[in-house]
């Protein structure tokens, strides 16, 4: 099983089902747009608040890594509220009826589509991936992955003993939210969708980069984004670090949300909901 996900094809953004990204294995579809909503109301004020808070400095909200994971999980939670609200207004089902109707098999066509599997399938319709299930996913792979690895190395590498509520909201509740919304929606993940989570730690390190070569400085005065990326003082260390977190962290979450998924199928067929 696990040997099919490192087939080439798994990068791909295909799925069996677009319906897994709005309902639950627990509880009515309803309620996964509901607890959406409320999360992606908290996490849009927090992002603001954010903005204003001295601890980002003038213009400096942009250079820190935390800033960039928390802006995908806001908006992860507010694309992923639209889509579970246009497949309540039936615009997905719609889509799905229109997909099983130009699909069906001219022996129905026949029968005047009173075919028992015709019937079963007007049921239950499967709906298609359409391009905002597609970059749902894509946002959805960026923001897990990089939720989880803010928090592991905030809270190993940065975290002094003093904290506050920002902190606590973008460096530990960013995590909660996303592993939430894996173990209670029917979101797939795959292994390889790890390239999709890649963009955002190469670019990060392009933006290291930059940083350094036009000696910018961060929300203190201080030469560096983060005392433990300074080209200046460590370069060794430093690109060692930066290589290590695309290569070796970002991929280990990856397993790490496949395991959570892993996890919620096996709970799912023990005590879960039939869809």
């Amino acid at each position: 099983m696990c040997r099919e996900e490192f087939r080439l094809s798994q990068v791909k953004l295909q799925h069996s089902d677009a319906k897994d990204f709005v309902r639950s294995l627990w509880f009515p579809d309803v309620v996964v747009t509901i607890y959406r909503c409320i999360f992606a109301g908290y996490c849009l004020g927090w992002i603001i608040y954010s903005g204003f808070h001295p601890a980002n400095g003038d213009e400096k909200w942009f250079i820190y890594l935390t800033n960039w994971g928390f802006t995908f999980v806001t908006l992860y939670f507010i694309w992923a509220t639209v889509v579970s609200i246009l497949h309540h207004f039936g615009v997905a089902n719609y889509a799905a009826v229109m997909q099983m109707k130009a699909t069906r098999s001219p022996d129905s066509d026949a029968e005047g589509g009173d075919g028992l599997s015709t019937s079963i399938d007007i049921e239950q319709p499967v709906v298609g991936m359409s391009w905002y299930h597609k970059g749902l996913w894509v946002v959805f792979n960026i923001a897990a992955n990089a939720a989880i690895l803010i928090t592991l190395l905030y809270w190993t590498l940065i975290f002094t003993g003093k904290t506050s509520v920002l902190d606590v909201t973008t460096h530990l509740i960013n995590s909660v939210v996303i592993v939430a919304d894996i173990m209670l929606s029917a979101n797939p993940v795959r292994i390889l969708h790890v390239v999709y989570a890649l963009i955002l730690g190469v670019c990060y390190i392009l933006l290291t980069v930059i940083f350094w070569a036009v000696n910018g400085t961060n929300a203190r005065g201080e030469p560096y984004i983060y005392s433990y990326i300074d080209y200046n003082k460590s370069p060794g260390f430093t690109s060692g670090l930066l290589v290590g977190f695309v290569l070796v962290g970002q991929p280990l979450v990856q397993a790490l949300l496949f395991g959570l998924y892993k996890l919620r199928c096996f709970l799912g067929q023990k005590c879960g909901k039939k869809i």
